[in-house]
């Protein structure tokens, strides 16, 4: 077999740690990037043409005229600015699809970690500086640039170290759960399990005495404690039961006593103004199961 054959054989395979749906959006976007970058450095060459020969017309009699391009309020494009939407399109991309895998599986991925990664370095200077030459290399850089979306997947697992995606979402879920139910200064443990009972202490929530109504806050910490206890109940990231849902998204808690007909295995919170929180689970079994999986884990 010679390598033409070779070639021919080799067969393209998509990317299997991706679901069909992720490809859709990533392909969407590739198509929408590529699309400005081209159309973009069309309206730039379109311009520069319109402004040389508005300077070539108007230079016979004054080479001091203001071009008319200049005089209508709703064309507002110079061939800096478009140059600087050209380069734009790089972070836009990065962003649209780094955010989209952080909000679909609840990861919490750096954008600026990728861009760093996959942009041309910015000088330290500007281009008034010394380094005028090393500036206009980098705007050529950044014009020129074309990604891919399988550049931007591939950095994004390699933030994930060697983890797919569902197990980078337990991976931070439980770094934060324990971060939660650990204190660190003290090198002990912010709550105590009184059977089916996990108390937390260490100002899980707070009591506004000047307000006449929605006085309680809940802690960052106790919202990631709730968000273990969600996916406790479910086994997965997609779907919060309402109970719950309804507690973490609420800006205030208008009361201090909670149940939770939905859940299964949580029962009730109940709140104290001394910062405590209880969480009573539906048996002293789960209230364990939870202990051990969710906030025992050391990072």
């Amino acid at each position: 077999m010679d390598l033409l054959q070779k070639f021919a054989a080799v067969e393209i395979r998509e990317d299997t740690r991706i679901t069909e749906a992720d490809r859709d959006f990533c392909k969407t976007h590739q198509a929408a990037y590529d699309n400005a970058r081209s159309t973009l450095a069309e309206l730039k060459c379109v311009w520069d043409d319109m402004v040389a020969g508005q300077k070539a017309l108007l230079s016979e009699i004054d080479t001091t005229s203001t071009l008319y391009l200049l005089y209508n309020n709703e064309i507002r494009i110079s061939s800096r600015q478009i140059k600087e939407q050209i380069k734009l399109t790089h972070t836009v991309f990065i962003r649209e699809l780094i955010e989209y895998f952080n909000k679909i599986y609840k990861i919490s991925i750096s954008t600026l970690d990728i861009q760093d990664s996959l942009l041309p370095k910015k000088p330290e200077t500007n281009h008034l500086g010394d380094n005028s030459a090393e500036w206009e290399a980098y705007e050529q850089s950044m014009l020129t640039l074309s990604l891919q979306y399988t550049d931007i997947l591939e950095q994004l697992f390699l933030h994930l170290n060697g983890r797919n995606l569902e197990e980078q979402a337990m991976h931070e879920l439980l770094k934060k759960c324990h971060q939660a139910a650990w204190n660190s200064y003290r090198k002990s443990y912010n709550f105590t399990r009184k059977k089916a009972i996990l108390q937390f202490s260490n100002y899980a929530c707070s009591y506004n005495t000047l307000c006449l109504s929605n006085a309680w806050n809940l802690s960052r910490s106790t919202i990631y404690i709730l968000q273990g206890i969600a996916h406790f109940e479910t086994g997965n990231f997609s779907h919060i039961p309402v109970d719950i849902a309804s507690v973490i998204n609420a800006n205030k808690l208008s009361q201090d006593f909670y149940e939770f007909p939905t859940c299964k295995k949580l029962k009730s919170i109940k709140l104290f103004k001394n910062g405590r929180i209880d969480f009573r689970f539906t048996s002293e079994e789960c209230a364990q199961k939870f202990t051990d999986k969710y906030l025992d884990t050391i990072y």
